[in-house]
């Protein structure tokens, strides 16, 4: 079990960040170790944070291994577009040929780039090319 004793100023930093930081997700880690502090117990702060146990412990070795600056680190995949690297080559294709329907975008991108999508997938891919 990992003890936390963190000096008022450490628990002050970490409740800031808590409420204070434009991530929602590193609000969360930040809250979860200053509740950690506080004395709570695991199973008590994954019941109020809606988090596994495991998470709480996660991030609380984060915290007592590299403090504040790796909690802060937004260490979370982010999955990558197998499209990416057509981009400019399917916007070029789009300004020339505007597709009419998303199934005329699908059926372009595939001719295109041998990637076939469904009709959610093209249309957030088609928004973001906006």
């Amino acid at each position: 079990m990992i003890t936390l004793q963190l000096t008022n100023d450490q628990k002050v930093e970490l409740y800031d960040n808590a409420f204070s930081n434009t991530n929602p997700k590193i609000r969360k880690k930040c809250f979860i170790v200053y509740l950690r502090s506080m004395g709570y117990s695991r199973q008590e702060i994954a019941l109020i944070m809606k988090v596994d146990e495991d998470t709480v412990t996660n991030q609380v070795k984060l915290y007592a291994t590299g403090g504040l600056p790796l909690l802060l680190k937004d260490n979370y995949r982010t999955p990558k577009s197998q499209l990416e690297p057509y981009i400019p080559q399917l916007k070029e294709l789009f300004d020339k040929q505007p597709p009419h329907t998303v199934n005329q975008a699908i059926d372009m991108i595939e001719k295109e780039t041998g990637v076939s999508l469904k009709n959610s997938a093209c249309r957030e891919f088609l928004k973001k090319l906006a």
